[in-house]
């Protein structure tokens, strides 16, 4: 349901708080065979739309990759689009964080809604990407078929906006945490010809090394791998 009027400013957001937050990454013990859940906790919140997790294999840090927000500019006077607002964000995870959705954006900017908001009560993302980019999935790299990409963290952007349907490819430094600087997999997933573009859903390497690419505007998958 789409919110005809705005957040009362200097009240909690109600989705956001409590036991049961929203914008939330759950921890759930279960019980083998059977698949039962055991007890479950949230682990951390104030998270919009997360889709994108990702554990390295030797620090075990644990990132997640943030879809934000459409259309901040109608409550943004004076900004004419959301072309680049807010950004999609990477988020280092710990145990009891706060990550600020709905009250701030970005680096601890305050959302138009919650302009008083006080945004240093909140962890701030580890990286900013690209607006609507709309990383879905992403997973740590170790193979040996990409050998310019090992070790490094390969997210899929499934936005169709103009900074979206490409995969990318984040250095990282040996804890598994990305330095900012990346480069483009796979790039230029344009609509061509009649075939719609690419939309990267989640990405996952197998044992022989190569790299696994599930797409839902094409439906298909993709296997990623240098030629020998």
């Amino acid at each position: 349901m789409q919110r005809t009027t705005p957040p009362a400013p200097d009240k909690p957001c109600a989705e956001a708080e409590g036991d049961t937050p929203r914008g939330a990454i759950r921890r759930y013990t279960m019980r083998w065979p059977e698949g039962k859940v055991t007890q479950w906790k949230t682990y951390a919140s104030g998270l919009r739309n997360s889709m994108a997790l990702a554990v390295h294999s030797d620090s075990g840090a644990l990132l997640q990759g943030e879809n934000s927000r459409d259309n901040i500019h109608r409550r943004m006077p004076g900004v004419e689009n959301d072309e680049d607002l807010p950004h999609d964000e990477l988020n280092l995870i710990e145990e009891g964080g706060r990550y600020g959705w709905p009250y701030c954006y970005d680096d601890g900017k305050a959302s138009p809604e919650y302009s008083t908001a006080d945004c240093s009560r909140y962890r701030m993302p580890l990286l900013l990407i690209a607006a609507h980019a709309a990383p879905l999935g992403m997973t740590y790299y170790f193979g040996n078929l990409l050998p310019e990409s090992r070790g490094a963290l390969i997210v899929g952007y499934h936005g169709y906006r103009a900074k979206g349907h490409r995969i990318v490819v984040f250095e990282t430094d040996r804890g598994g945490l990305p330095s900012g600087k990346s480069s483009e997999l796979v790039a230029g997933w344009d609509a061509v010809d009649g075939r719609p573009m690419g939309a990267p859903t989640d990405l996952k390497a197998s044992a022989d090394g190569a790299l696994y690419v599930t797409e839902d505007r094409n439906g298909t998958v993709l296997r990623i791998a240098r030629q020998q």
